[in-house]
C-alpha cells in the first residue's frame, strides 16, 4: 500500500511526460517520496506515462486535471485521479496499486456517468493497475445525473 501511495503521489504531480522530473522533485520536496524510493518509483512512473495506450493522455499538448473533483447530485464529491479533455472524447484515468477488484470498474463507471451527464464528449475510463502494469478500458452509455466542477 505504501509503495502504491508513493507512486500515486508522484502521478498526481505529473502534468505531462516531459515534466516528469518536476513532478518527482515536487514529490521529494513534499516528502511523499524519498531519495531511496526514487529509482523504483521513477521507473514505474516512466512505464506508465510511456505506455502505448496512455501516451496521448500524458502529451505536453493535452489538457488534463489531476485529482479533479466531481460533485454528485446527492451532494457527495468524488475525486478522479486524472481527467483528460480531448476534442473528441473525455478520458478518466484511475490508478490502482492493488489487485483488480470488482469495485474498481464500478467506481470508474460512476466517473464516466458523471462526465456524460455534464455534457463532456464521449467519456471513457481507463483503470491503470500499477504493479504489474495493466490497462483496462471501460465505456458507459447509461444516463446518470451528475455535475462536474
Amino acid at each position: 500500500v505504501i509503495y502504491g501511495n508513493k507512486i500515486h503521489a508522484v502521478l498526481n504531480e505529473v502534468t505531462h511526460k516531459e515534466a516528469l522530473s518536476e513532478a518527482i522533485e515536487k514529490s521529494l520536496l513534499k516528502g511523499h517520496i524519498t531519495q531511496k524510493d526514487l529509482p523504483e518509483i521513477e521507473n514505474k512512473i516512466k512505464e506508465v506515462v510511456n505506455h502505448p495506450q496512455l501516451l496521448d493522455y500524458f502529451s505536453e499538448t493535452t489538457v488534463a486535471k489531476n485529482e479533479h473533483t466531481i460533485l454528485l447530485d446527492n451532494g457527495r464529491h468524488i475525486r478522479a485521479d486524472r481527467i483528460v479533455f480531448l476534442p473528441e472524447k473525455t478520458v478518466v484515468l484511475e490508478y490502482k496499486s492493488g489487485k483488480p477488484d470488482s469495485s474498481h470498474p464500478m467506481q470508474l463507471h460512476q466517473y464516466i456517468s458523471a462526465l456524460k451527464s455534464a455534457g463532456l464528449p464521449n467519456p471513457t475510463g481507463i483503470l491503470v493497475y500499477l504493479h504489474p502494469l495493466r490497462i483496462q478500458t471501460l465505456n458507459n452509455d447509461s444516463p446518470v445525473q451528475y455535475k462536474i466542477f
